[in-house]
């Protein structure tokens, strides 16, 4: 018996040993080209589908490249093939087109795009479908028709997106493209029934280069049931249009008339197969390359002010300025053929371009043989350095003086041969008009330009750009706001100074926040204030955290400036500044009842109180040693530059700086850290060891206590980064500056806005999450060009220390003597962080729990 088993296996090892044989070496004519063939029937297929970075040549090319040659053999899904990554073969390939070679797929493919689809056939039959394609998208009907349709097709939807926040331009884009096609080719205007065709469509593509295993479940299965589902809805189309009596002369019409003939060679079935390929054409590649166009573009803002320059002036030079593209037009567009041109070719949206050997064939001393596939692969030759300079570089102008509307042995982004893409035309048209929109019309990228409340504004979301701005600080920009801004603040608020009298406001702040003043008065004041407003607290069941720090933070600065002791008129002057927070950011419509008209009373009323302390203290003849003393002194100075209303302002200023800024910061604090125990844990560890190696424990915060505070600063830096209190940074432009190939002309606003930075995952990785860690072993005291939640350059926030200070002392106490939990509460951004029912804590000593 053993003996039997034995001779059974010994027989099925040679058996698989001479069919792996038979396999790896494939009967030939003559040389093969080199490779290899992989394992039986899988071939090489699963590294074939591997994915790989779209800037570079795919591994399994490249891999092979290096070991074989540029010509190479191999096995994908069951199908033997030659690859040919080399210009000359491939011209040879094309020359040979029809007679030695001809269009083939691999049988899975095949499989999935229909036996009668145009992509297999050949000869007559080819050129005949071919001719059918051509009567929709001929040079005659892409200029007299398609155009201006495609062109308010692209406005429509252009209006539309402009009402968003954000796009997914890949997905508004294939919509745009597939509502039009769907509508051209079938008349198809239902836009319910055109989501659920594009979904088909998806569902095709997701499959249509995927391991070719029919079961439910696998992406091959889903493509070719998506493929099923597409081809019914054409066919109802065809079937809805038969039973009616109208006709629409539109490209239906046209396929129908045409299967009706006698002795035609079109079947229906052929003319529905010939719709669902151009539908998946047109929407597909056009909406992958528009969308790539988008990211390379905006990746070059010198390509963009280029772009920008070529469609400016053909509005300039056109007589009624709101007419839509005329085909001149659309020619003359030199520069933008050139951005397509490298878009293609950076794209390689065609992976390859496949062609059926019809007889043996020698090519280069080996012999393909008859019924192999070869693939030419143009992104071996798009992205090779030995044809294209620095090839991964996107760079238009490489193409300048070059053909811009033809392929060669280098360029076979729209294929090769007799089969060059009969539809290059009506994408690179869809491209040209898409771009003529984008730039003259709208604004994207890291740098871009609007109008806020009149004023006429360039954001920057650029690192590299903000540091420009900020280096030239004083030189080529200065603090600037918008009229309305300014005027919410006052003239004489010293945010809008500079130089000289901008130095004096800021060291008469300095007296008061220096780091001298910090350290030996401040910090023990600050930290009383804090230890009694939290033994108020938790008496209460539960506290609205942004409502009790406020206070806590107003009632200890308006004492710090301006002496002011009266607790229910504190009070009274908060709520000034709560109107005046509301309305900072409105349109500013100054009429009773409107934001904007609350938060200018709500200055003039909080001013009224800070100049009745002044005139207070002026009639009085007590001298308390404070900063309204300071204040007072320094405006009666002989030769002085501060007058008495910029005292006032001045105190206005830090007031609000010092309670809104701060309080929103520590509220924010206190949710982030609820909501992570770990980050919790390890604040109390940090500060219970503080308290721990004190020699009286009862003893306050010390300043060595303070910067030894490193998790904590940790913990303010990421809140901070979260948080983006300061929804932008505001500079005016001195004179007319260029950044990146752009001119910024004189008295435009520029505006910084850092949370741009702050959560771009190519800065900060997993940038929406809370993760103080991120900064270990970082500079924690200074700003970057990265982290400006205080401010950049030579006006970084003068009081940035002061908030810090106070959130560490806020969160040494919270941590080591209280137990929380939030209770409820929400937050909203208007741009500025808002909490419209507060921030609720249930809150209780440890002792007391204990």
């Amino acid at each position: 018996m053993w003996i039997f088993l034995t001779c059974i296996i010994a027989l099925i090892v040679i058996k698989v040993s001479h069919l792996t044989y038979k396999w790896q070496n494939p009967k030939c004519n003559g040389k093969l080209p080199p490779g290899s063939m992989g394992l039986p029937l899988i071939g090489e297929t699963l590294e074939y589908f591997s994915p790989h970075s779209l800037y570079n040549i795919p591994p399994f090319y490249q891999k092979r490249m290096t070991r074989y040659g540029s010509l190479f053999r191999s096995s994908l899904v069951g199908q033997q093939v030659v690859v040919s990554t080399d210009a000359e073969v491939n011209y040879k390939i094309f020359q040979k087109e029809g007679e030695s070679f001809r269009i083939g797929y691999t049988e899975s493919f095949i499989e999935i795009f229909g036996h009668e689809s145009m992509m297999g056939f050949h000869g007559t039959l080819h050129k005949h479908l071919k001719n059918l394609v051509l009567h929709l998208i001929s040079p005659e009907n892409l200029r007299f028709k398609l155009l201006p349709e495609m062109e308010e097709t692209t406005r429509r939807h252009f209006t539309s997106w402009a009402h968003a926040t954000t796009v997914d331009i890949k997905e508004v884009s294939s919509d745009m493209i597939f509502e039009y096609s769907a509508m051209k080719l079938i008349g198809y205007d239902d836009m319910e029934g055109a989501k659920k065709l594009r979904e088909n469509f998806s569902a095709f593509l997701d499959g249509l280069i995927s391991f070719p295993l029919n079961i439910p479940g696998t992406a091959y299965h889903a493509c070719l049931q998506g493929r099923k589902n597409a081809l019914k809805v054409i066919q109802e189309k065809f079937d809805e249009r038969k039973a009616s009596n109208k006709k629409y002369g539109d490209y239906l019409d046209h396929l129908l008339e045409e299967v009706s003939k006698k002795n035609t060679l079109l079947t229906e079935n052929m003319a529905v197969n010939v719709v669902f390929l151009l539908l998946f054409a047109a929407y597909e590649t056009t909406s992958v390359a528009i969308t790539l166009a988008v990211k390379f573009i905006s990746d070059h803002p010198k390509v963009q002010a280029e772009l920008e320059k070529e469609h400016t002036s053909i509005i300039k030079n056109r007589e009624n300025k709101d007419s839509g593209i005329t085909w001149q037009e659309y020619k003359s567009m030199t520069f933008t053929h050139m951005v397509i041109n490298e878009t293609m070719r950076l794209a390689n949206i065609v992976p390859g371009i496949f062609r059926k050997v019809v007889h043996d064939v020698e090519i280069n001393g080996y012999t393909i043989p008859a019924n192999w596939i070869v693939i030419v692969v143009p992104s071996t030759l798009h992205l090779n350095p030995d044809k294209y300079e620095d090839p991964l570089n996107f760079n238009p102008w490489r193409w300048k003086g070059k053909e811009l509307h033809a392929g060669s042995k280098t360029f076979m982004a729209f294929g090769g041969g007799a089969r060059l893409c009969v539809g290059a035309e009506f994408a690179k048209l869809q491209m040209a008009i898409f771009l003529h929109h984008l730039v003259t019309n709208f604004w994207y990228g890291s740098l871009f330009r609007s109008s806020l409340v009149g004023q006429q504004v360039v954001v920057s979301t650029d690192a590299e750009v903000n540091y420009k701005i900020f280096q030239k600080e004083g030189e080529s920009f200065r603090i600037g706001y918008t009229e309305s801004f300014i005027e919410i603040f006052g003239h004489e608020s010293m945010m809008g100074f500079h130089g000289t009298l901008h130095k004096h406001l800021k060291n008469l702040v300095l007296h008061l926040i220096s780091p001298e003043n910090l350290r030996f008065k401040l910090l023990p004041e600050m930290e009383e204030t804090t230890r009694r407003h939290f033994t108020s607290w938790a008496h209460a069941t539960t506290v609205d955290i942004k409502e009790v720090s406020s206070d806590m933070i107003f009632e200890y600065s308006a004492m710090k400036l301006i002496g002011y002791d009266d607790m229910e008129g504190a009070k009274k002057l908060r709520e000034n500044f709560s109107a005046f927070l509301d309305g900072l950011i409105s349109f500013p419509l100054n009429i009773p009842g409107t934001a904007y008209h609350a938060c200018l009373q709500g200055r003039k009323n909080a001013l009224k109180v800070i100049q009745e302390k002044f005139d207070e203290r002026k009639a009085s003849n007590k001298k308390y040693g404070d900063y309204l003393d300071h204040l007072l002194e320094e405006v009666s100075k002989k030769n002085t530059l501060l007058t008495e209303n910029m005292a006032v302002n001045v105190v206005f200023l830090l007031l609000f700086a010092a309670y809104e800024t701060t309080s929103v910061a520590i509220t924010l604090a206190v949710k982030f850290i609820s909501d992570h125990p770990k980050v919790q844990a390890e604040l109390e560890k940090e500060h219970t060891s503080i308290i721990k190696n004190r020699e009286n424990k009862d003893s306050g915060i010390t300043w060595q206590e303070y910067k030894s505070m490193t998790f904590t600063h940790m913990v303010i830096n990421e809140t901070m980064r979260l948080a983006n209190i300061v929804p932008g940074i505001f500079r005016k432009v001195v004179h007319d500056v260029e950044i990146n190939g752009y001119t910024i002309p004189a008295n435009w606003i520029v505006i910084v806005v850092p949370s741009t930075l702050h959560l771009n995952p190519d800065k900060y990785e997993d940038p929406l999450n809370f993760n103080p860690w991120r900064w270990k072993g970082k500079e924690l005291h200074a700003g970057s060009k990265t982290f400006m939640a205080f401010g950049g350059g030579a006006r970084l926030c003068v009081g940035a220390e002061f908030a810090k200070l106070q959130m560490a002392i806020f969160l040494h106490h919270l941590v080591t003597n209280f137990w929380w939990t939030v209770v409820g509460g929400n937050i909203v951004r208007k741009p500025y962080i808002s909490f419209p029912n507060g921030l609720h804590l249930k809150i209780s000593e440890k002792d007391c729990e204990a």
